[in-house]
């Protein structure tokens, strides 16, 4: 009985971890939300995460349906159809 419970907390933690919410931050200038190369780390940022863009003049197309967890902004600007 002790070893399934070991096993069974070892998988629910490595479930938290894989589920665990991370920060993406735009690199700068302008582009669209999906372009995973405008994101550091690179990637779009997805409904557990944090979108950090506070690059000074940055300018981001919403080109796609959008959900996270956090949106951190300044001095920049989001366009798109919302």
């Amino acid at each position: 009985m002790k070893q399934i419970t070991i096993w069974l907390g070892a998988f629910l933690l490595s479930m938290h971890i894989l589920s665990a919410q991370s920060t993406h931050a735009w690199t700068g200038g302008s582009g669209d939300w999906s372009d995973t190369t405008k994101w550091d780390p690179q990637g779009v940022p997805g409904a557990n995460d944090t979108a950090v863009i506070t690059k000074a003049g940055s300018r981001v197309n919403l080109d796609a349906d959008v959900s996270v967890d956090s949106l951190e902004m300044e001095r920049a600007q989001i366009d798109g159809d919302f």
